[in-house]
């Protein structure tokens, strides 16, 4: 059973990529990158199919922010807020 996720392209700021979760579903991994994360990211996107299925709200079991809360808040929670990505943030919620 493929576990149903909303989630809106339209509030992904174009200077940011998707949130790992829905990588394979809106990007490709980079061509370039070998890293072990890449390799990982690469694996995942093979699978990924498989195990997930992009839907309407009405119809997901779950909805998923467009971008990682890092972008938002930074590595700490002393970190400067990037407003306008919050702003995004509430919006989709």
């Amino acid at each position: 059973m493929k576990l149903k996720i909303f989630s809106d392209l339209h509030y992904l700021p174009k200077a940011l990529r998707p949130v790992t979760i829905l990588q394979p579903f809106w990007s490709s991994p980079a061509d370039n990158d070998v890293s072990p994360w890449s390799k990982s990211i690469v694996h995942y996107a093979k699978i990924s199919h498989s195990l997930f299925e992009i839907t309407s709200l009405e119809k997901s079991d779950f909805v998923i922010l467009p971008f990682d809360w890092l972008d938002v808040r930074g590595n700490t929670w002393t970190a400067k807020i990037n407003s306008s990505v919050m702003s995004l943030s509430i919006q989709f919620a």
